[in-house]
């Protein structure tokens, strides 16, 4: 009865051990995978654009492991010194090897870049991305693949460079539209997880333009203002939905700050709002708004102010979550077989 005893003791104290064991070795793998360098990545994706540089590495299941970001859009890139860029921000990795492939996309693709890659046709998805990769032979890293740009003849020729990558790491409904904010916004609709239609609208730059360049914005406050914002969303999405010029509203706006009509007009937010109120007129009026579901792709302060820019305009949106581009980008890669 004893040595019973004694076994079933052993046994279990066997068995307590066993347990700890191995709660101790998961223990350590979780505080493992928090350091990027006990991880090797299965790929490295590149997004570079013409004011920014984004190098992420991620694992085999699209994770995530590290993230880079620095101000070295291409126009800062002087000589065409690429590679030495790329170089510089690949070293703050310590989890990539020299085997680690390598995919990029963005305007580093464009006429200006370091390899200019050509526009394939809409509709277009991952599957039609991922087969006409560039591959590119560089000095210090081999094969680099370069995404191609998306463009469209009907209903109007248009190009899409950079925004594919993020299309492509939207995982919605069936069928949907992303609005995507920024120097050259963008109503894109998706069917299917294919780019069906799109258009691009100038708002961005032709703000900078206006607050930089012009006679209107010298006299504009800087100071963000939502109560001018929204009444210049308003009036744009007026002008727009009943066909009335944007080029005599604009000027309607130096008009009501010197004649002290509107006090709310010497504002660079509310000549902003007329802007994006008449962007958003013009893509309800193309039909974008028959999509029930819309997202909004962009930088947290972008994505926030059109917001609620459509939803002064009736229109309800959702914000899509960060990183989009990694995952656009591992899609790609993965459909092209390089993870």
């Amino acid at each position: 009865m004893i040595i019973s005893y004694k076994k079933y003791f052993l046994l279990g104290l066997i068995i307590v051990l066993t347990l700890l064991i191995i709660m101790h070795t998961l223990l350590w793998q979780e505080t493992s995978t928090k350091k990027q360098g006990n991880i090797v990545a299965n790929l490295m994706a590149i997004d570079w654009g013409t004011s920014s540089f984004r190098a992420y590495s991620i694992d085999n299941w699209g994770k995530v492991l590290h993230k880079v970001t620095a101000e070295d859009g291409i126009l800062s890139v002087e000589n065409g010194a690429y590679e030495q860029v790329l170089e510089m921000h690949l070293s703050k990795f310590s989890n990539i090897s020299p085997s680690t492939p390598i995919i990029a996309a963005g305007m580093i693709t464009s006429r200006q870049g370091w390899c200019e890659t050509p526009y394939i046709k809409c509709p277009a998805g991952v599957k039609d991305l991922a087969s006409h990769l560039i591959p590119f032979e560089s000095a210090n890293f081999g094969t680099i693949w370069f995404v191609p740009g998306v463009r469209q003849s009907l209903p109007d020729p248009d190009i899409i460079r950079g925004e594919e990558i993020q299309l492509a790491g939207l995982q919605k409904s069936k069928e949907f539209v992303a609005i995507m904010p920024g120097t050259h916004s963008k109503w894109v609709e998706v069917k299917d997880q294919t780019i069906v239609r799109f258009k691009t609208f100038m708002t961005g730059e032709l703000h900078s333009i206006i607050m930089k360049y012009s006679i209107l914005g010298s006299d504009l406050d800087t100071i963000w203002d939502d109560k001018a914002f929204k009444r210049g969303v308003h009036q744009g999405f007026s002008l727009g939905r009943d066909g009335k010029s944007l080029l005599s509203g604009l000027f309607q706006v130096r008009v009501q700050t010197i004649l002290g009509q509107e006090p709310e007009a010497n504002s660079s937010s509310h000549v902003s709002g007329l802007l994006i109120g008449c962007e958003i007129a013009e893509a309800v009026r193309d039909g974008f708004n028959k999509v029930p579901t819309k997202l909004i792709v962009g930088t947290t302060h972008l994505s926030g102010i059109y917001n609620l820019a459509l939803s002064e305009c009736g229109i309800d949106t959702e914000i899509a979550m960060k990183d989009i581009s990694a995952r656009g980008l591992y899609r790609i890669a993965k459909q092209k077989k390089l993870v």
